[in-house]
């Protein structure tokens, strides 16, 4: 089984996504619309008021799609919280108001205020209850990297001391690379033979924590590489699309930023650093200056909490990822991505490829401005925090798709608002 398959085996019985998309349809159906179409236009039975067919089948719409995205989502690891409900619906409603405005169709202004926070809160509840909540009963044979599943939460874990079960459970999770003795061999035979599933632990790991194995890192990664090229197109052109259609948005933001460092602090409003990219090569990443001009007379080092090096206004624009605008001039150069691995500096590099495993495969893709590490982990200041970043990252290059791509989208917003990880 692969690590796909096993993704959806061990989240079916209790997500269920199809089930849970026509549960919320028929709340909207049967509560939400009844209730907009009463308090819009004085009658339960929206058909009644038939000017409002062409609105009502929009928003039917744009929940729809929300609530699909949102219930794709939650097949990801670390998918939790409410922001990427909100985000989505609030998207998709606000598709609904441009359709209307630009073919010039009958809206209501009413209707819409009911309808969206109605819809939230069914998209809410029904992904709460179609998340993480059940429990799953997991056997796990000792030895090699089962035991370390014992931590992970969402599961309730059974350590088995001999080959028997001595209750019913949703699966039997073995490190696949040890070699096991024949009594265990026998008894995942028969529990095959009794169509009780049998999950590889490092993958049971890695779509739990969103991060990779190390031990067992080496496994599907060339299909993840060999798959890459189209998904590198074409986000290569979503990058360049997003950055040249929001112009007027970040570029007055770019302008104050750079006026306040120039009073805050001597010195250049840029900072140019030497940093590596895909393949290895070195680029030079451009941010907005956040420390004094001495940061770095003694070489290079991880910033800290409270650090001194910071100025005034480079902690405020450090918090809320400000500082990073400037590169999306590296992004249309294309020398990075919008969502990718942080590219680190070259001494680190180095230092780093000789103490962490696989640390090189980091540069299979293009660095980001953002990414799966930065927004689950945070800022790094040592070995420890790194490769616990490394993890995130190769998990990462290992399962690209547009739909974690997305994922980290969303969470990178939480990251702006609330300055998650910042140094």
């Amino acid at each position: 089984m692969n690590s796909g398959d096993l993704f959806h085996a061990l989240n079916r019985s209790v997500r269920q996504p199809s089930r849970q998309l026509w549960l919320m349809a028929g709340a909207w159906l049967l509560l939400a619309l009844p209730v907009a179409s009463r308090t819009t236009w004085g009658t339960w039975l929206f058909w009644h008021f038939e000017r409002g067919w062409p609105l009502v089948i929009l928003c039917a719409t744009a929940f729809w799609v929300a609530a699909g995205i949102v219930s794709r989502l939650q097949l990801l690891p670390r998918s939790g919280g409410w922001g990427g409900a909100v985000l989505c619906l609030s998207v998709t409603f606000l598709s609904v108001i441009f359709i209307v405005t630009f073919w010039r169709l009958y809206y209501s202004r009413t209707f819409l205020a009911v309808i969206y926070p109605l819809s939230l809160v069914i998209l809410l509840i029904g992904c709460r209850n179609g998340g993480r909540g059940a429990v799953r009963r997991m056997a796990v044979i000792p030895g090699g990297q089962g035991e370390a599943l014992m931590t992970l939460p969402g599961f309730a874990w059974q350590l088995l001391k001999r080959p028997e079960l001595a209750e019913p459970v949703d699966g039997v999770a073995v490190d696949l690379h040890r070699e096991l003795p024949f009594e265990w061999s026998l008894f995942l035979s028969d529990c095959a033979l009794k169509r009780i599933p049998i999950y590889h632990s490092a993958v049971i790991f890695e779509h739990e924590t969103g991060r990779a194995s190390l031990a067992h890192f080496s496994e599907g990664l060339l299909g993840a590489v060999h798959g890459a090229a189209l998904h590198a197109a074409l986000k290569r052109v979503v990058d360049v699309l997003m950055i040249v259609t929001t112009v007027p948005l970040w570029l007055p933001l770019l302008l104050c930023v750079a006026l306040a460092i120039r009073l805050d602090s001597a010195g250049p409003v840029l900072f140019w650093q030497t940093r590596v990219g895909q393949a290895g090569q070195p680029f030079q990443l451009v941010k907005f200056r956040s420390m004094l001009t001495s940061a770095e007379q003694n070489g290079s080092a991880f910033a800290q909490r409270q650090d001194d090096r910071v100025t005034a206004v480079g902690r405020m624009i450090r918090t809320f990822r400000i500082d990073e605008l400037p590169q999306f001039w590296n992004v249309l150069r294309g020398e990075m991505s919008l969502i990718g691995p942080r590219p680190e500096q070259t001494e680190f590099v180095e230092r780093f490829k000789k103490e962490i495993p696989y640390y090189d495969y980091r540069h299979l893709v293009k660095p980001g401005i953002t990414g799966w590490a930065q927004v689950n982990h945070g800022y790094a200041a040592d070995k420890d925090a790194t490769l616990r970043k490394v993890e995130f990252d190769l998990y990462y290059i290992k399962h690209l798709s547009f739909w974690l791509d997305f994922l980290i989208f969303i969470k990178t917003m939480r990251t702006v608002v609330t300055g998650f990880g910042a140094r």
